[in-house]
């Protein structure tokens, strides 16, 4: 059995975490703040942290430049840049870690916004906004060899899939992106058969999409949060129904 390490305790409404793969940091993302948890002894022949301090004091948040209300989704890229989304703005933004320290906001008015993923490839973002039943993709149009430059604008934002209820998704390293979709009870894997095409004449992506697994019966749970093991391609997945909670991988 795998034994349980409170690493922080106190910390306010909780929400989302995220690896940064840059330097191995344990980001939270709370309701109004962001935090990280720096990883003290990291293996890097396995790019995972071995130990993180335990039961320490909860870290400086990261001084963010805009006025948030409700984080919900977080996402962090290699070159340590995070996007987040606020549940109660509509916003998705930027949070640049290097240099300016600057937040950005890339879009505004989304139906209640509840995750981000970054395709670390292509660089595309993913959206999920609960309100409208809907999972967009942001395409990034301008790249270098190690980030996204420039990203489409609000009138290129892209459906992705419609009538689903997402509040959790997740990129893998082969452009799959995973949703978890409490309307049908099951997790999806999702795929673009253009992917990588121009945005100018690929406007909306062509998807593909296989159930991996689903919940059926009046009492089973709903899927709700998941991630993916990049080391092993498990997936994991929190699953809820009316104040019960657990946890089940693939």
């Amino acid at each position: 059995m795998l034994g349980i390490i409170k690493l922080i305790a106190g910390l306010d409404q909780p929400y989302e975490l995220a690896i940064d793969p840059n330097d191995l940091g344990l980001l939270i993302a709370c309701a109004t703040a962001i935090y990280k948890l720096d990883c003290v002894s990291r293996n890097w022949g396995f790019f995972f942290c071995e130990l993180y301090a335990d039961d320490v004091e909860i870290p400086i948040s990261l001084q963010l430049t805009v006025t948030v209300q409700h984080i919900r989704g977080l996402a962090v890229t290699h070159q340590s840049s995070i996007f987040f989304v606020d549940s109660s703005t509509g916003g998705l933004y930027h949070h640049n870690t290097q240099g300016t320290m600057i937040t950005t906001q890339i879009l505004s008015g989304l139906s209640q916004p509840y995750a981000v993923a970054h395709d670390g490839t292509s660089f595309d973002l993913y959206i999920s906004a609960v309100g409208g039943a809907e999972v967009y993709r942001l395409p990034c149009t301008e790249k270098n060899d190690v980030e996204c430059t420039n990203y489409a604008s609000s009138s290129d934002l892209q459906e992705w899939m419609s009538t689903i209820q997402v509040y959790g998704l997740e990129v893998d390293d082969n452009h799959t992106v995973i949703l978890a979709n409490t309307n049908t009870r099951s997790l999806l894997a999702t795929r673009d058969t253009n992917a990588g095409t121009n945005v100018s004449t690929h406007p909306k992506p062509v998807v593909v999409s296989s159930t991996l697994s689903s919940w059926s019966g009046e009492d089973t749970a709903f899927p709700k949060y998941l991630t993916v093991d990049r080391q092993t391609c498990n997936i994991y997945v929190t699953t809820y129904e009316v104040g019960k909670w657990a946890g089940c991988c693939l």
